[in-house]
């Protein structure tokens, strides 16, 4: 497989960057209304929080897993 231009590569990264953070933005602007709504006045702030952090870290792993995969590269030492 021959390289990429670099000028590709950091279009690639960047592309992939930006996917990231709008998917966890995505399920931060879903998941905190439903934590201050619903959660917040029966369970309080922290336990609120404590119930929420866990599905942000499940959907932030699981958009760099699927962007990883998606973007795989034949050498896998290969940063940009």
């Amino acid at each position: 497989m021959t390289a990429l231009p670099a000028a590709r590569r950091v279009t690639r990264s960047a592309r992939a960057g930006l996917l990231y953070f709008a998917f966890c933005f995505a399920a931060s602007a879903i998941l905190g209304p439903i934590r201050v709504i619903a959660l917040e006045p029966s369970l309080g702030r922290t336990a609120a929080v404590a119930i929420e952090a866990p599905l942000m870290l499940a959907v932030m792993v699981m958009t760099a897993r699927a962007l990883l995969h998606r973007n795989r590269r034949a050498d896998p030492l290969a940063i940009a």
